[in-house]
């Protein structure tokens, strides 16, 4: 899996690592971190994300729930060509 093989070695596993546009949490519920954070706009990510996984249900415009400096790592995967 690409988790394992290519981004788990970008990721310290004492991080805080968010993911937006967290989807079906396919992406961070495999990832090994400190802390994960899954954000996406729709409120089924709940259903998704993993026991170990903080779901924020928000726009990916407007994140200010998050605290500045608080995340070690951003990754998205298939999110971009969701946007205008």
């Amino acid at each position: 899996m690409l988790c394992f093989e290519i981004f788990q070695k970008y990721i310290p596993r004492d991080s805080t690592v968010l993911e937006v546009g967290a989807g079906y949490c396919e992406l961070i519920n495999n990832i090994k971190a400190k802390r994960k954070l899954a954000l996406d706009l729709n409120p089924d990510v709940k259903n998704f994300a993993a026991n170990d996984v903080e779901v924020i249900i928000a726009s990916s415009t407007n994140m200010r729930m998050i605290r500045s400096g608080s995340i070690d790592v951003i990754i998205a995967n298939n999110f971009f060509e969701h946007l205008n």
